[in-house]
């Protein structure tokens, strides 16, 4: 029989997790102010000043073990996707040509982080309070 994992290497592997969750999702900040930085500045800037903060407030409740940072991180993102998505089919026509792939590329890098949170057991077992 296979030894079993002891909880700390479950919840150093979460954490991991959700260190590598904030730095895609400051990445695709970056990417996309580096490429729109010229359009739309000031919108940038405080999208993405408060795009860090929640981030950073429920991931890092996330990581003091609260279940309900979870579902809220998902329901955010997966939010942000959505709407991410109506402006690019439903706005196509009227979004700068530059806009298209720099949405596409942020409503990926979302549903990814999303997918992370909502199917890997390290972070799950790191919300659950059930011993694992």
């Amino acid at each position: 029989m296979a030894p079993r994992r002891s909880h700390r290497a479950n919840f150093t592997k979460g954490r991991t997790w959700l260190v590598v969750i904030f730095l895609l999702l400051r990445g695709i900040d970056c990417f996309a102010f580096l490429t729109l930085r010229d359009l739309h500045r000031q919108q940038m800037l405080i999208l993405i000043t408060l795009s860090t903060l929640w981030t950073t407030v429920l991931l890092s409740t996330i990581w003091f073990r609260k279940e309900w940072a979870r579902y809220v991180m998902i329901s955010l993102l997966l939010v942000m996707v959505g709407v991410a998505f109506i402006l690019e089919v439903g706005f196509s026509d009227t979004v700068a040509g530059k806009t298209i792939p720099v949405l596409g590329v942020y409503t990926t890098g979302q549903l990814a982080a999303a997918l992370m949170l909502i199917f890997f057991p390290s972070i799950r077992k790191l919300t659950s309070r059930a011993i694992p």
